[in-house]
């Protein structure tokens, strides 16, 4: 809820009364009074990152550029260690930046990028088959249904030649 009266948020915080967060970050003009944080700037701190999520995600102050003081700007740390930025996992991607396989299928998320798949669809090509099994252990292409253009899906194949389809 947006709780500055209307004087007040047109006059003195310069935001719009008739919406609860003007700058649209994620964090409602009131939090953003309270936390002393622009109310009509996304990114208080300009570490390109929005001050909802270093609030609600990433649990960092959003009036620090810096927030460990480790001399990288927050939106520049890599706290999963995937190899993507907290400003590319949130802002291009819409990935989890605190967690390397946002899809839990076994590919780190810079992977799946690099490779095309999704980092938000254990299957990319909804096939039935996870994207690892697929790049892994069924050497097949987890962009294409039908890898082998046989006709028949990769989930039906039977790979492995024991009467079982790669699902079974």
């Amino acid at each position: 809820e947006d709780n500055p009266n209307d004087g007040e948020e047109t006059n003195t915080h310069h935001t719009d009364p008739m919406v609860a967060d003007t700058d649209q970050d994620g964090l409602n003009d009131n939090d953003e009074v309270d936390l002393k944080t622009n109310p009509t700037e996304p990114d208080t701190d300009n570490d390109g990152l929005k001050d909802g999520d270093e609030v609600f995600i990433l649990n960092i102050n959003p009036l620090t550029d810096d927030s460990n003081l480790d001399g990288t700007l927050d939106g520049n740390e890599d706290p999963d260690g995937d190899g993507l930025s907290n400003a590319d996992e949130l802002n291009t991607h819409k990935t989890d930046p605190k967690e390397a396989d946002t899809d839990k299928d076994g590919l780190n998320d810079d992977i799946e990028i690099a490779l095309g798949t999704s980092p938000k669809k254990t299957d990319s090509d909804e096939d039935g088959l996870n994207d690892w099994i697929e790049l892994t252990v069924l050497n097949t292409n987890p962009l294409n249904i039908d890898s082998d253009s046989d006709g028949l899906s990769d989930a039906d194949e039977d790979s492995d030649s024991d009467s079982l389809n790669n699902l079974d």
